[in-house]
């Protein structure tokens, strides 16, 4: 965390102090009380660069005072295992649907089985996989039971690096339900392999899916504009479809991949 560790780090009297951060280090923690707000104010001031991976913290960072020439943006995106090029020319019927977000509450994974139980309810024959694991793996397992979506709805656990690949190399679309993000590695993942995204409307999203153009958004915490969003995404033509997933594989394959930007941030602070 750039608060905790920050402080850290400054206890230790260096000559220069880098932070990288991720999501819930700038989106999250400075905001959970006055308390975290000033003390995150206070350490930031000492702080001689940032690295962060998405536009929406360095927006936040400049906010609470920081110069922008300090920040340096650059998404960690996928290893290269997963850069696999997309050679299909439409998605597969029944319509699989995959995240592998965790199964966390700000991820909303809640939003997404009420979407599901909707449009089953509907008759439309929607697959989806939960490709992760997390504290509410349990309750999300009672409510697909409780919801008749056994069979349905399917939740994988954890899964090593080739069994995550294999598993979203078996679906077509991508859900990502965030109520809050940086830039996701998921997003990313997913992307490169091929899948359609289908994601909220939190700001590091839409900076890298376009709704209509390469993916589809839908208002966080919203059921009925997730189905909607699915519907859309089942309207879809062939060309429609190839034309999204090829521009999303060239996009993290030229701007995302996980290496390149490692070795931007070494750069970054030489």
């Amino acid at each position: 965390m750039i608060g905790s560790y920050g402080y850290v780090a400054q206890r230790l009297n260096p000559e220069r102090i880098l932070a990288v951060g991720w999501g819930p280090d700038v989106l999250n923690m400075p905001f959970k009380s006055l308390f975290h707000k000033v003390f995150f104010k206070k350490v930031i001031k000492n702080i001689d660069r940032f690295v962060v991976d998405s536009n929406n913290m360095k927006k936040i960072l400049v906010n609470f005072g920081v110069e922008e020439n300090k920040i340096a943006v650059f998404p960690y995106g996928p290893q290269e295992s997963f850069l696999i090029f997309p050679d299909k020319n439409t998605f597969k019927k029944p319509v699989r649907l995959v995240s592998h977000r965790k199964l966390e509450k700000e991820y909303g994974p809640f939003t997404i089985l009420d979407a599901l139980k909707e449009l089953w309810k509907e008759g439309i024959k929607v697959y989806f996989t939960f490709a992760s694991f997390g504290s509410l793996e349990n309750v999300i397992k009672r409510r697909i039971e409780d919801w008749g979506l056994v069979g349905k709805v399917s939740l994988t656990g954890y899964l090593e690096e080739q069994d995550l690949i294999d598993t979203l190399l078996a679906h077509d679309f991508y859900i990502s339900a965030s109520f809050y993000d940086s830039t996701s590695v998921s997003l990313l993942e997913a992307m490169s392999v091929g899948l359609y995204p289908i994601v909220s409307d939190v700001e590091a999203n839409l900076e890298w899916v376009k709704d209509g153009e390469n993916g589809l958004i839908f208002r966080k915490g919203d059921k009925e504009s997730l189905k909607r969003a699915i519907l859309r995404a089942l309207s879809m033509t062939d060309k429609e479809f190839k034309r999204a997933i090829l521009n999303n594989y060239r996009l993290v394959k030229d701007t995302g991949k996980f290496k390149d930007n490692v070795l931007k941030t070494i750069e970054s602070i030489s």
